[in-house]
C-alpha cells in the first residue's frame, strides 16, 4: 500500500513538480517462491489464527531470511530487475527488505551504486518492531512518527540519517475534507443512509481477515440504532454472506462494499471505523479524523501490538477481544458522542505536520554519493 501510494503521489499536480520516475517491485513475492510461500503463510494466520503469529514472527526475527544477499533464493532475478532500470534510489517499504536487498541492489549496479532509504509506517519501537526495519548501512531511514525514530535509533541507526516523514497515504487523504453538505450528500446518494444517524465502517485486511458476520450478529443482539457500511474486498464470499446476513435481517441498514479506492471518502463519512490493528487503516483513521475500535478476535499479532500501544498512549483507539465487548464500546461511542470527540480530538493531536510530498521531495534529494548526514 505504502509503495503505491508514493507512486501515486508522483502522478498528483503536487508530485509531478518533483519529477520522479517510480516502478513498484514485490520484492518478496516476486523473487522467489520460497517467499511467496512464506507471505501465503502469514496472511493465513492472519485470517485464521493471529495468536501463531508470535511463533512466526520470532522465528523470522532469529533467522533473519534477508539479511544477506547469499540467504535471498532467486536473488540474481531481483539483480536483473534492478541493473535493467537503473534507479537512482530503492525505496523500503517492508521490513524484510532492508538488508540482503539493499545489498543485491548496489551490487547490480556498482558503476553508480543507487542511495538505500527505509520508508517505515510503524507507530512504535517495543515488542513487535522488528530488528529488520533498520539496516545501519542505509543511507536514510524514515519514520512515520517520533516513536519510529527513536526506535531506528535504538537499533544502530546513526541520528543524522533518521527523519521523521508522517505518514504515507493515497492522494485523497489529503485532499480538502468534505463540507457537511457534502458529506450528507454523499451518504443519501451512493448509500440512502440517514447522515444524522451513526455510521459504522466495518474494514477487513487485504487478505480478506474478518468476522464481518459476528459483529454484526452483536449488533443485532444488543438492538444498537445503527447504519453499517461493510467492506468485503475483492471476497465475493464475503459479500454474498453480508447481502444475505442484510436479507435476513431488514431493520439493520447494511451495504456491502466491494474492493475500493475511496476509502478516505468511506472514513470521512462514517463516525467510525472497525479494523484489525494494522498501521495502514490506523493511519489513514488518524489522517481523516475516524474514531477507531479495534478487532482483537482471536488474538493481536505483534506488528500489531506496536499499533496498539501507541494508540492507547495517545488516546485514539480502543481495543475489544470478542463479540460482546464490540457491541459495548459501540454502544458507547453512539449514546456518548463525547468520547468520539475526544478521540478525533485526540488524532489531531498526532497528525503529522508533513505530508507525503515530504517523503518525495526527501527521497529526490538523495542522489548516488551525496552524504545526507546532518541533514534535516
Amino acid at each position: 500500500m505504502r509503495a503505491n501510494a508514493f507512486k501515486a503521489w508522483t502522478t498528483s499536480e503536487a508530485g509531478r513538480k518533483i519529477d520522479l520516475e517510480v516502478k513498484v517491485h514485490q520484492a518478496l513475492e516476486d523473487t522467489t517462491p520460497v517467499f511467496r510461500f512464506g507471505v501465503a503463510i502469514y496472511n493465513h494466520i492472519q485470517r485464521t489464527l493471529p495468536y501463531l503469529q508470535y511463533i512466526y514472527y520470532q522465528a523470522l526475527e532469529w533467522l533473519g531470511v534477508t539479511s544477506k544477499a547469499w540467504k535471498i533464493p532467486g536473488g540474481r532475478r531481483f539483480q536483473d530487475l534492478v541493473h535493467e532500470f537503473q534507479p537512482d534510489v530503492v525505496l523500503s517499504t517492508h521490513d524484510h527488505l532492508n538488508h540482503g536487498f539493499f545489498d543485491l541492489a548496489r551490487a547490480a549496479c556498482p558503476d553508480t551504486p543507487p542511495s538505500c532509504i527505509t520508508y517505515c509506517g510503524e507507530l512504535e519501537g517495543s515488542y513487535g518492531f522488528s530488528r529488520w526495519w533498520v539496516n545501519p548501512a542505509a543511507d536514510l531511514f524514515i519514520g512515520a512518527v517520533e516513536e519510529t525514530c527513536r526506535a531506528a535509533e535504538r537499533h544502530g541507526m546513526d541520528p543524522r540519517r533518521i527523519w521523521r516523514g508522517g505518514f504515507l497515504l493515497y492522494p485523497p487523504f489529503y485532499a480538502e475534507r468534505l463540507s457537511p453538505d457534502e458529506r450528507s450528500e454523499v451518504i443519501r446518494r451512493e448509500w440512502d443512509f440517514d447522515p444524522n444517524q451513526f455510521i459504522l465502517l466495518i474494514g477487513t485486511g487485504a487478505n480478506a481477515a474478518n468476522n464481518h458476520i459476528k459483529l454484526l450478529r452483536a449488533i443485532v443482539v444488543d438492538r444498537l440504532q445503527v447504519q453499517v457500511l461493510v467492506l468485503c474486498g475483492k471476497s465475493a464470499t464475503t459479500r454474498q454472506r453480508i447481502e444475505q446476513f442484510s436479507s435476513e435481517h431488514p431493520d439493520l441498514p447494511i451495504r456491502a462494499i466491494g474492493y475500493t479506492t475511496e476509502m478516505a471518502k468511506l472514513m470521512q463519512c462514517s463516525n467510525a471505523v472497525v479494523a484489525r490493528p494494522g498501521t495502514g487503516t490506523t493511519s489513514e483513521a488518524i489522517q481523516s479524523g475516524c474514531p477507531i475500535l479495534f478487532n482483537g478476535i482471536g488474538g493481536i499479532m505483534p506488528q500489531e501490538v506496536i499499533t496498539v500501544k501507541y494508540c492507547q498512549k495517545h488516546s485514539v483507539g480502543n481495543v475489544f477481544r470478542n463479540p460482546k465487548g464490540f457491541a459495548q464500546q459501540l454502544k458507547s461511542l453512539i449514546e456518548v458522542p463525547i468520547s468520539a470527540d475526544g478521540m478525533d480530538q485526540a488524532q489531531i493531536q498526532i497528525r503529522p505536520d508533513r505530508s507525503p510530498t515530504d517523503i518525495l521531495a526527501k527521497v529526490a534529494s538523495l542522489k548516488p554519493g551525496r552524504d545526507i548526514l546532518h541533514s534535516t
